[in-house]
């Protein structure tokens, strides 16, 4: 027997559309409410993805049985992360997989 094939998500695909003006005017004002509301949001989700994740850990040479928190340069990634996402979301446009300021 066949097995059924589901169309695939364009998102999956790479196809995502540009984001409309009202979109990305909404963007903006929930990441700026985002961060004002937890200004350590990224530091948190970077050390609790790597808690969770003993592969995170072994990549990094963080002990198993240690916080990733407890590990300086682990746990100041998170700023580099952090800041390419304020670049990208305060991009003026997105135009497919083009990010222009």
């Amino acid at each position: 027997m066949a097995k059924k094939m589901s169309k695939a998500s364009p998102l999956a695909l790479g196809e995502a559309l540009p984001l409309s003006a009202k979109t990305k005017k909404r963007v903006l004002k929930e990441w700026q409410n985002v961060l004002a509301h937890d200004p350590k949001l990224f530091q948190k989700a970077w050390v609790g993805s790597a808690n969770r994740s003993m592969s995170i850990k072994q990549i990094f040479g963080i002990p198993l049985d240690q916080d990733a928190g407890e590990n300086v340069s682990f746990s100041n990634l998170y700023t580099l992360i952090e800041d390419f996402m304020t670049k990208v979301v305060r991009a003026t446009n997105i135009q497919g997989s083009k990010i222009i300021k």
